[in-house]
C-alpha cells in the first residue's frame, strides 16, 4: 500500500465501495435553493468562476467525479498546481450551503455527496504534500492539514487522511502530533512499509525533542537553584503555557523516580 497511499484516488475510497455513481444518485433531485446554483465571487478561484453549479443534483455529482479525473491526469504528468485546481473545482460543484446540506438533502444525499467529496479532499491533500516536499512551504503544509481535517469528518479512520496529515506534522516539527497521526494511519495499514518508517522516523525526532527538553530544564533549574538570574525575552501567553507544560514534565521525570523509591522502602 505504499505506492497506493501516496497516490491519487481513481475511484471512491475503499471503504466507501458500493454500485455505481449513477446508479446511486438515480432519481435523486432534491430541491436547491437559488445560490446554489450560482457561484460566490468571493468564494471561488478563476476556474471555479468559469462554471456554474448545476441545479440538478445528479449533474453536480457527475461533474465533481470529472473534475477528479481530469486531476488525476495533471497529477500523473507531475503538475501538482493545475490537479488542485480540478480537484478544488470538483469539490465547489459538491458544495451546498448549510441550508440545503441540514434541510433539503436526505441522508442518502449527503452520502452520495460525502462519496465525492472524499476522494477530492485527499487527492488534494497529496498534492499540496507534493509541493510542501518541493518547496517547504507553511501554506502548503496548513492546507494538507486542513484537508485530511475536512476528510476525517467524513471517514474518521481513513488511513490516507492520518498518513498525509502525520506527514505533514512532521514537516512541521510537531512530533508528538506527527506520532499520534501515524500510529493512527498504521491501525489501518499494519503491513505497510512507508507507514512504518515515517512513524519510526517520527518516534525518533520525538525523542529526541523530549531529551532536548529535559535537558534544558535541567540546566535552568541548576542555575535558579544556585542563584543565577535567567534573563530572557518576555515571552506570549502560549508560549509561557508550553514552557510551563515542559518544565511540570521535567519535574515528574525528575521526582517521581525519587517518589516511588521512598514508597517502596516504606
Amino acid at each position: 500500500m505504499s505506492e497506493e497511499i501516496l497516490k491519487p484516488e481513481e475511484t471512491e475510497d475503499p471503504g466507501l465501495n458500493g454500485p455505481e455513481l449513477s446508479e446511486t444518485v438515480k432519481s435523486i433531485e432534491p430541491p436547491l435553493s437559488e445560490s446554489e446554483a450560482k457561484p460566490d465571487p468571493d468564494n471561488s478561484s478563476s476556474e471555479e468562476e468559469k462554471e456554474k453549479k448545476s441545479p440538478i443534483f445528479e449533474t453536480r455529482l457527475e461533474t465533481g467525479e470529472e473534475r477528479k479525473r481530469e486531476g488525476n491526469e495533471y497529477f500523473k504528468s507531475g503538475n501538482y498546481k493545475e490537479a488542485i485546481k480540478k480537484y478544488e473545482t470538483g469539490l465547489y460543484h459538491v458544495e451546498f450551503d448549510e441550508m440545503s446540506w441540514n434541510f433539503e438533502l436526505m441522508e442518502e444525499h449527503r452520502e452520495s455527496v460525502n462519496k465525492v467529496r472524499l476522494p477530492l479532499l485527499l487527492n488534494s491533500a497529496v498534492c499540496w504534500g507534493k509541493l510542501a516536499e518541493t518547496d517547504s512551504l507553511d501554506h502548503a503544509i496548513g492546507k494538507v492539514i486542513e484537508l485530511c481535517n475536512e476528510a476525517l469528518k467524513i471517514d474518521p479512520v481513513n488511513s490516507k487522511a492520518f498518513f498525509k496529515r502525520g506527514q505533514a506534522h512532521l514537516s512541521s516539527k510537531k512530533y508528538e502530533q506527527a506520532v499520534s497521526d501515524l500510529r493512527e494511519a498504521l491501525k489501518g495499514s499494519p503491513k505497510d512499509k512507508l507507514v512504518r518508517s515515517t512513524l519510526q522516523v517520527a518516534l525518533v525526532k520525538a525523542k529526541e525533542e523530549e531529551l532536548s527538553s529535559k535537558k534544558f530544564w535541567q540546566e535552568k533549574l541548576g542555575k535558579a537553584m544556585k542563584g543565577e538570574e535567567i534573563e530572557k525575552p518576555a515571552a506570549s501567553f502560549t508560549e509561557s503555557q508550553s514552557l510551563c507544560q515542559k518544565l511540570l514534565n521535567c519535574l515528574r521525570s525528575l521526582f517521581n523516580p525519587l517518589l516511588e523509591k521512598g514508597t517502596k522502602s516504606d
